[in-house]
C-alpha cells in the first residue's frame, strides 16, 4: 500500500486496535501521528507513542481526548517545549495539567498555559497587541 493510502488508511474510524497497533510502528512520523489521534487506539499504544522520536506523534498523542492522565503526567513534562506548548494551548487539557504547565520553565509555555486557563475561566484575555488601544486610551 503506497504511504498516502496508509495515512488515510491509519485515520479509518472502523480500524481494529489490532491494526491500529501494526501501523503504529510504521516508520512515517505522519502514519504513527494518526495512529495516536485514533479514538480506538490501545492505551499501550498511547503510551508507547507518547515516548516517540517525533514530538508532533507525542502532540497527537495530548491532543487524543482518550489520553488517560499518567500519559498525560508524561507529556506535560516532555523535554520537547513545542509538544508541552501544545499541551497549553489546548482546552482539553486538564485544569490539573495547565496548573503545571503555568510553572513551566520555557515562559512562552508558562504563558500559553495561563491563558488558557485564563479562557476556560471566562475571564477576558489582554494579549500584548491589545496595548494599542489601552495606550490610545491614555491618550499617547
Amino acid at each position: 500500500m503506497p504511504i498516502p493510502s496508509l495515512y488515510i488508511a491509519a485515520a479509518n474510524p472502523s480500524l481494529s486496535p489490532e491494526r491500529l497497533r501494526l501501523l503504529s510502528y510504521f516508520n512515517r512520523p505522519s502514519v504513527r501521528r494518526r495512529v495516536a489521534e485514533h479514538w480506538n487506539v490501545p492505551f499501550d499504544v498511547l503510551y508507547r507513542l507518547a515516548h516517540d522520536v517525533n514530538p508532533e506523534v507525542r502532540m497527537a498523542v495530548g491532543l487524543n481526548s482518550r489520553t488517560p492522565d499518567s500519559i498525560l503526567k508524561v507529556l506535560i513534562i516532555d523535554p520537547n517545549p513545542d509538544v508541552r506548548y501544545m499541551m497549553a494551548s489546548s482546552a482539553s487539557t486538564p485544569y490539573w495539567a495547565l496548573d503545571i504547565l503555568a510553572n513551566d520553565s520555557c515562559p512562552f509555555v508558562q504563558c500559553r498555559a495561563d491563558r488558557t486557563l485564563t479562557r476556560l475561566r471566562g475571564e477576558p484575555v489582554i494579549y500584548l497587541s491589545d496595548t494599542a488601544p489601552l495606550a490610545k486610551a491614555r491618550g499617547s
